[in-house]
Order: structure tokens, then C-alpha cells, then sequence
């Protein structure tokens, strides 16, 4: 007896994620079908957002400052719900993403 109601809670388990996959299938049909313009309020959109820091290096013993750009002419939205991340392609980047975010 214990173990069918073991079986029953495995099988209201398994409806229960059937039930979550049909839910996000539906999400993306309405995402794909939705058009790409967003209304006003409803997320974050940019364009051409281009972020430098001023950063000091030193060569041949002589110590400069340079600009670095940690984002550069890049455009992009998140609507409400959706999940976004920008990544850069060397760790120091990617931590100043984080500390700008």
C-alpha cells in the first residue's frame, strides 16, 4: 500500500513537469510570434551603448593611462521576464560587466 502511494506521488510529479514543458513550449510560441518591438515600460532596450574605463598600464618602466572599452556599439532588449547576460571575452571584462550591472 505505501509503495502505491509512493507510485502516486512519482506520477502527479511527472504530470506536474509534462504540465511546466507544455507551459514554456507555450512562452516561446507567444515570444516567436510577439513582435520584436517592445512597448514602453515593458523592459530595457539599448542601442549603440558604448562603456570605457580609463585604465593604467605600465611599459618599458613608464607608467600610461588608456582608454579600454568594456562594451562597444553594441544594441540589444530584454523584455519583461526574459533573462539577459553580456559577457566579455577576458575575465577582467566580464567582472567589470558584473560590477556595472
Amino acid at each position: 500500500m505505501a509503495q502505491l502511494g509512493h507510485l502516486e506521488k512519482n506520477r502527479s510529479l511527472e504530470s506536474l513537469l509534462d504540465m511546466d514543458k507544455s507551459v514554456v513550449s507555450n512562452q516561446q510560441n507567444l515570444l516567436a510570434n510577439s513582435s520584436s518591438k517592445m512597448l514602453q515600460g515593458q523592459g530595457l532596450e539599448f542601442e549603440n551603448l558604448s562603456y570605457s574605463v580609463m585604465k593604467k598600464q605600465k611599459k618599458d618602466g613608464v607608467w600610461f593611462t588608456k582608454e579600454a572599452f568594456l562594451l562597444h556599439d553594441i544594441s540589444g532588449q530584454a523584455k519583461r521576464g526574459e533573462i539577459m547576460a553580456i559577457m566579455g571575452d577576458q575575465v577582467e571584462q566580464e567582472s567589470q560587466h558584473f560590477l556595472m550591472l
